[in-house]
């Protein structure tokens, strides 16, 4: 499996069947986001939340760097809405 770390926040990229299993981590980075291949070669996106994966969109890509950009796009929409969100305190 492949992994992307960006933040603090992991991006895994799992072989075409593998098992995804106890995403922890002991590095000190936290899962975050799944891109995975879906059905008929196309590609999920999913976020880590509340123990369970969710997806992004309803929707699946044509390629995986496509489902990547939606999930990084993702990744930076939240960590803008939590910078927002603390700069008013």
């Amino acid at each position: 499996m492949r992994k992307f770390v960006s933040g603090g926040v992991v991006f895994l990229f799992p072989a075409t069947g593998e098992f995804v299993g106890d995403v922890r981590t002991n590095d000190g980075s936290k899962p975050g986001y799944l891109i995975r291949e879906g059905d008929g070669g196309q590609w999920q996106a999913q976020r880590f939340e509340n123990g369970v994966w969710l997806d992004i969109e309803d929707k699946q890509f044509e390629t995986e760097n496509e489902a990547f950009n939606i999930a990084y796009d993702h990744y930076l929409s939240e960590q803008e809405r939590m910078r927002r969100l603390f700069a008013k305190e």
